[in-house]
């Protein structure tokens, strides 16, 4: 009997039109993920859209809407395995009005491609999409960034092994300096996407100077070393979204973040702490038994309106540590990049797992240290960018979030303003309200 795949996922991203659909697209159709009758197709849709340069972002751009404007709007999960893994990769959108997709890809991640383009380093825009991408990863839990440097086939760089060393100094300052990745998280590629080179196998052509891994080698020699923890804690899933099929009823889906689920098993979806009956599951069209931590799976569920549940919401275990409702929560806030000052009552929307919640700071506990959670300053009338601080955090609606010692995955937040990430951070003590009193009204 083959021995069972353990599941990961990685995420696709990066700012605008630097090929992360494409490459994302090109693998698929190298690893015969995608059928010669379906290539025909795109080579015909892009042909008479005159994007012939989107054959392969096609692949994934599959809206109308992405194919006219040649942008992606809505995550895409794709699948394939390697030799140690079963891999769900998404691709994600480039451009801000649709970073909220973007987030809920990182935030499932245990490997993010973070897809660099050398031929836009000089515009500013870029670079402060580069520095909002990183500020998520950091607070993501994603556990290596993969940073391939494409567009190696470009006539002013014509796959120069000079010109791409200089590319990696360029980002080693600035992730390693800048950011503050440690260098064991970053492992850099020269690649091609559009002409498939060093996606799949290496290129002994144009870039023999190339001898280390390939994507799907790097993919793979990665992997996601603490699954077995995680399938053995209580049940967790961030809902992605929730759609009505006809015949089947109401059906969530989602990434299992922690725990198993078993088909037929009672589970509880907070806030709400509606308890439901799930009597089959499914990833990728296959039905399943049992899914496991890393999977993303859809699962029916009975005796329930699509109205009643919505993305963001968390299917948890009904019985091993039953989710509870929150009232208001601790958090370890790093803001970094507002315009003024942070007062008591600033409410900014939150981003949190799958959850997209206004949050009223209720109350600025200390200034701290960002690295030793040294206190700098008890009880600040208002914090600044680049201050890290602890802040009682008031949902202005129902919201499920976990401790980050407990569930670190359903921890993280980014904060989100003015059209921009302006801080990041994570959940550190959870208060639960008691019958009757809800704070979030």
């Amino acid at each position: 009997m083959e021995e069972k795949k353990i599941p990961i996922s990685v995420v696709t991203i990066g700012g605008p039109d630097v090929g992360k659909s494409t490459l994302v697209g090109k693998m698929m159709v190298e690893l015969g993920k995608v059928s010669e009758k379906e290539m025909e197709e795109l080579r015909k849709v892009s042909s008479q859209m005159e994007r012939e340069n989107y054959l392969y972002a096609f692949v994934c751009d599959k809206l109308r809407a992405e194919r006219e404007r040649g942008i992606t709007i809505d995550l895409t999960f794709h699948f394939f395995e390697t030799q140690n893994y079963a891999v769900s990769i998404s691709d994600t959108p480039g451009r801000r009005d649709f970073v909220k997709n973007t987030i809920n890809g990182i935030f499932q991640a245990n490997i993010a491609i973070l897809v660099l383009d050398p031929l836009t380093n000089n515009s500013k825009v870029h670079q402060e999409q580069l520095e909002e991408l990183c500020a998520i990863i950091k607070i993501s839990g994603v556990r290596h960034l993969i940073a391939p440097i494409n567009k190696m086939d470009h006539e002013s760089i014509n796959y120069s092994q000079e010109k791409y060393q200089n590319y990696v100094k360029y980002y080693s300052d600035f992730f390693f300096s800048e950011i503050g990745f440690e260098k064991s998280f970053v492992t850099f590629l020269p690649i091609s996407a559009y002409q498939g080179l060093n996606l799949t196998k290496l290129d002994q052509e144009k870039m023999g100077w190339y001898h280390e891994n390939n994507l799907l080698g790097l993919i793979d020699s990665i992997g996601n070393p603490e699954n077995e923890n995680e399938n053995n804690m209580p049940l967790r899933i961030p809902l992605q979204d929730v759609y009505k099929i006809g015949g089947i009823g109401t059906v969530p889906v989602g990434k299992v973040a922690y725990g198993k689920l078993h088909k037929g098993q009672s589970i509880t979806i907070a806030p709400p702490l509606i308890t439901v009956n799930v009597p089959n599951l499914e990833s990728n069209h296959v039905p399943l038994e049992v899914a496991e931590s890393g999977l993303n799976i859809g699962f029916n569920v009975q005796n329930i309106s699509v109205r009643e549940i919505r993305r963001g919401y968390v299917a948890c275990h009904s019985t091993r540590d039953p989710p509870k409702r929150v009232n208001y929560f601790f958090a370890k806030v790093v803001i970094l990049n507002h315009p003024g000052r942070i007062c008591v009552g600033y409410t900014p929307v939150l981003d949190v797992h799958c959850a997209h919640i206004a949050c009223r700071f209720a109350q600025l506990i200390s200034k701290i240290d960002k690295v030793t959670d040294e206190v700098i300053e008890e009880s600040p009338t208002f914090i600044l960018a680049g201050d890290c601080a602890m802040i009682k955090l008031l949902p202005t609606k129902p919201l499920h979030i976990e401790s980050n010692d407990k569930y670190p995955k359903l921890s993280r937040f980014t904060i989100r303003d003015m059209r921009k990430t302006v801080a990041c951070g994570y959940a550190t003590k959870i208060f639960y309200e008691n019958r009757g009193n809800m704070n979030w009204k």
